[in-house]
């Protein structure tokens, strides 16, 4: 497994300054906050059906594929 920081594959976290770890986690809280509000009005558009064999709710996997195509 390659390093979260620079991803070289003999590196590890631990091996860079406490300033880098920081900065990498700043960095990466905001990217991820991004991506769940992306997510979130992505998946918002999505239409469910219901299974006629049980109670649960569906969606097509053409629309999925739409909106992680859309978001790339």
């Amino acid at each position: 497994m390659s390093c979260e920081i620079c991803g070289r594959g003999n590196c590890t976290r631990v091996f860079h300054s406490l300033d880098e770890q920081k900065e990498h986690d700043n960095i990466a809280d905001v990217t991820k906050e991004y991506v769940q509000r992306i997510l979130s009005r992505a998946v918002d558009r999505l239409t469910t059906y219901e299974s006629e064999e049980t109670a649960d709710l569906l969606v097509s996997i053409d629309d999925v594929r739409s909106i992680i195509n859309d978001i790339i």
